[in-house]
């Protein structure tokens, strides 16, 4: 599966639909969530339910050179889904987490 850099809406719906997490015949809404210096957000809504997909950056918006690996993102997938078994009713459930286009 090739890997999706999350630069514009249309490319949300894109990655959405090549994961099966919405059909090719749904509409998708997708606008950016601002604010963010180590990761570009996403809210996406379907008839099938809301999304947020969120990507990281290796080089952070900052005027300085800053990296920062890309992996951190899947930790913190893997304490949503924790939080999410700890308490269902305060935090939604991770759909999907993926590195460079594999599914986890």
């Amino acid at each position: 599966m090739p890997r999706h850099l999350l630069r514009h809406e249309q490319d949300v719906a894109t990655f959405l639909r090549d994961r099966g997490i919405v059909t090719a015949a749904e509409q998708v809404q997708v606008r950016a969530l601002g604010g963010g210096v180590s990761n570009v957000v996403f809210a996406a809504r379907a008839e099938s339910g809301r999304y947020v997909v969120k990507q990281s950056l290796d080089r952070l918006r900052v005027p300085d050179e800053w990296l920062a690996p890309r992996e951190r993102t899947l930790t913190e997938a893997n304490a949503m889904r924790l939080a999410h078994e700890i308490t269902p009713h305060a935090v939604p459930s991770s759909s999907i987490a993926t590195r460079t286009g594999t599914r986890w």
